[in-house]
């Protein structure tokens, strides 16, 4: 396997993908200025990424050599959930402690995913190019910051509002705030809700309310960012702190929020 050192990061491909290597190193700069511009978010050392062609060799390349003994132990417990990851997805992040390892297919494997339920979050991109220095830009974001162990719903937020400024435009369809709206999927207080890829309804109302409240305290309370991502906190104090933000208990912090967001991002539409 080859390799590329760039601004903190590690590339790896094969040899026989020598003509995706430039696009996804320059989809690893970009993806890295915009993360630090925004977040103030550094790669961790030991962080890789690996142009992947097989779900199967990018887990255990990216493995360390004690990791792969548990991989191959406890393989059929998670192979299945791989498979089906690596259908529809277009990259992902191996999380191997302080060194996260990123995955992200090349453009002829990207083109052919299952777009059946990311195309009812995401806003597609024609140019299948494009979508990789989105995909990269997202995991990336993910890979920077998987040491805070965020929320669900600011760890991906994170990255899709990464992804909006990379493009100069948002990345989430805007129709997903009316799937809020009618669906007002729940958290318990403990965190945010769980949901099989099997509801795809729930799934995409969760990674949507992310988005919108992630892009909601972009837009009206930048100063909780330098706070929420200094170092690890619990959850709670995250989801607490947010709440008082929007001057609002943390008892009804999820009750109410799907009223704020949506009331907010419909009346911008409305002024467009």
């Amino acid at each position: 396997m080859n390799s590329v050192r760039l601004h903190g990061i590690t590339l790896n491909y094969d040899s026989s993908e020598s003509q995706s290597v430039e696009l996804v190193r320059g989809a690893c700069e970009k993806g890295l200025a915009v993360i630090r511009k925004c977040w103030g978010l550094e790669p961790p050392p030991g962080c890789a990424v690996y142009i992947m062609t097989s779900w199967l060799r990018f887990v255990f390349q990216s493995a360390p050599w004690h990791r792969r003994v548990l991989l191959a132990l406890f393989f059929p417990l998670w192979c299945f959930k791989a498979m089906k990851v690596w259908k529809s997805a277009g990259g992902w992040v191996q999380g191997y402690g302080q060194a996260p390892a990123v995955g992200i297919k090349p453009p002829r494997l990207m083109a052919s995913a299952d777009r059946s339920v990311g195309d009812r979050l995401f806003v597609r991109d024609v140019d299948t190019e494009d979508e990789v220095r989105e995909v990269t830009c997202h995991e990336l974001t993910h890979a920077c910051s998987n040491h805070l162990r965020l929320p669900t719903w600011l760890h991906e937020g994170l990255a899709m509002v990464s992804v909006d400024m990379l493009r100069g435009r948002p990345s989430v369809r805007s129709d997903t705030l009316d799937l809020i709206a009618a669906q007002s999927v729940k958290a318990s207080l403990s965190g945010y809700p769980r949901s099989s890829l099997k509801d795809a309804d729930a799934w995409i109302c969760l990674y949507a309310r992310g988005y919108w409240l992630t892009r909601y305290i972009t837009d009206e309370h930048p100063e909780l960012f330098p706070e929420l991502l200094a170092r690890r906190r619990p959850h709670r104090d995250i989801e607490e702190e947010t709440a008082s933000a929007f001057g609002l208990d943390h008892e009804e912090f999820w009750s109410g929020i799907d009223e704020v967001l949506v009331a907010h991002f419909k009346g911008e539409r409305g002024t467009e």
